[in-house]
This record gives structure tokens, C-alpha cells and sequence, in this order.
């Protein structure tokens, strides 16, 4: 069977097993289904996949409109016992507002490797 305009497709980890271009061109592919009017929710933990769908926005002309996307961030508060849902916006550049995330004390949302960056520099510049 193959989706048509107006079906719903869900996509469990379509990152599971590809190299992170395949992730990326995963990502660009979802975006062109979706704009030809299929809706498709995706659970991913890649930012190779999020990244080709905001490719996919960036493009002039875009393969598919900012509007036409929506991302939520699922997340728990130490604290709390309840998961707390973020949206986040993505600009007709494909630009995210992950500088607000940070305002509003969201981390763990594409700030992986920049920890790592972080730690990398430290660790290199540690005097033995």
C-alpha cells in the first residue's frame, strides 16, 4: 500500500541503522512527502533527521514551508513526575531558537555535541 494525500503515516526511529547523511536525505524525504499532503508523525532522537527536514525548509524555493512543520520536545523534570512538551518553532531558513530552549531551561535538545566539543577542549588542554 502507499500513502496518498491525506494519510497518516507514523515513523518509529527512522534514523535506526543509517549513516547520518542517509539520516539527513531521511529527514529531506519526509519533508517532500509531507508537502505532498501526507501527514507524517516522526519519533527520532537524530539531529541528522530534524536537520534534513529544516533543509528541506531552507531551500529556495523551500520543498516544503515552515508552517507546515511542527516539533515538540518531550521532556522530564527531575523534580516532576509528569513529561513536559515544548514546541519548537522552525524559521522559513530552517533556523531553531535553541538559544531560547537554553533561556528557558531546556537542555538535552541538539546540545550533544557541543557538550562534547566542550569536553573535548577541556580534556585537550588538561597539563599532565
Amino acid at each position: 500500500m502507499i500513502a496518498q494525500p491525506g494519510d497518516i503515516v507514523i515513523i518509529e526511529n527512522p534514523e535506526s541503522d543509517l549513516h547520518p547523511r542517509a539520516q539527513s536525505k531521511i529527514g529531506e524525504l519526509i519533508a517532500r512527502c509531507a508537502n505532498a499532503g501526507i501527514q507524517i508523525i516522526v519519533e527520532t532522537h537524530s539531529d541528522h533527521v530534524l536537520n534534513g527536514i529544516r533543509l528541506a525548509t531552507s531551500y529556495k524555493p523551500p520543498l516544503i514551508s515552515h508552517n507546515e512543520i511542527k516539533v515538540f520536545y518531550f521532556f522530564k523534570e527531575l523534580e516532576s513526575l509528569s513529561t513536559t512538551i515544548e514546541e519548537i518553532l522552525i524559521e522559513p531558513n530552517g533556523k531553531m531558537p535553541l538559544k531560547l530552549l537554553k533561556v528557558k531551561g531546556i537542555t538535552g535538545f541538539f546540545d550533544q555535541i557541543d557538550e562534547d566539543y566542550k569536553q573535548l577542549f577541556v580534556n585537550q588542554n588538561v597539563k599532565n
